[in-house]
């Protein structure tokens, strides 16, 4: 099967890439670095011939409402090639709580309006929602430290690793389109102020984590559970301290 992987020299595209291609599949990496842009539409009509199903786990550049236009304009782009190409099967990824999240969000809005315009529009399709990764928590740490000390929500999120992102992608590329969105999430439930006080111990980092209920999620008020998955998730095995300590072995 030809599967055109959009955002495929990434993080979660480059392990998908791997991933299918280690299971037989014809896998392309596409991105600018490629000759491929959703954004302008250059290179599209060539990447996507052949394909049956194409999966983008691409991002916007910004994290702000200028994401809105980026993720309109690429989707849009990105569908009407599918159709032109014949592709049979969508597949993208987007974040468990979207929809909540998208409430005090520029970007989640994005995200929001991409997942519409790819149910609105007519090529079969799957929607992912998974959950944060263990490879961002330092990032989300960065995003709310001020002097030596990270403020964070005592909310609950259950995060997981990006090869078991990955994996999730690529069962469902290969699946039949659900119409609709999945959750793939880790096997653990854990307060963000624990883990990520946890990850940071674990990197020798002395920053003190405070749980802060005033603490905002990427400027975010979140409920306890915003961030966690259905009871219908797919949950991966990864754990995180199994995670840290392979992690460790590679630094």
């Amino acid at each position: 099967m030809r599967i055109v992987v959009i955002g495929g020299t990434g993080l979660i595209g480059s392990k998908l890439v791997h991933t299918l291609t280690e299971h037989g599949h014809d896998a392309v990496a596409a991105a600018p670095s490629t000759g491929v842009n959703t954004f302008t539409g250059e290179g599209l009509p060539e990447a996507l011939a052949g394909a049956s199903v194409v999966i983008d786990v691409s991002n916007s550049p910004t994290l702000d409402d200028a994401a809105i236009d980026f993720f309109r304009t690429a989707t849009t782009n990105l569908l009407t090639a599918e159709k032109d190409a014949g592709v049979g099967h969508h597949v993208a990824l987007s974040v468990v709580g979207t929809d909540q999240l998208a409430l005090q969000s520029g970007y989640f809005q994005a995200k929001l309006q991409q997942e519409k315009l790819i149910s609105d529009g007519a090529i079969p399709y799957t929607i992912v929602h998974a959950t944060q990764f263990f490879e961002f928590l330092e990032t989300l740490a960065d995003s709310a430290t001020v002097g030596d000390t990270v403020r964070m929500p005592p909310a609950y999120f259950q995060p997981m690793a990006a090869a078991d992102v990955a994996e999730g992608l690529g069962i469902a590329a290969v699946g039949d389109p659900v119409n609709g969105i999945t959750e793939i999430a880790g096997p653990e439930a854990f307060r963000l102020p624990d883990l990520i006080r946890t990850a940071l111990t674990a990197r020798g980092d002395a920053r003190e984590v405070i749980a802060d209920p005033a603490a905002r999620y990427w400027g975010i008020a979140l409920d306890e559970r915003t961030l966690v998955p259905g009871d219908g998730a797919t949950l991966f095995e990864t754990r995180f301290e199994d995670w840290i300590l392979e992690a460790a072995a590679k630094a």
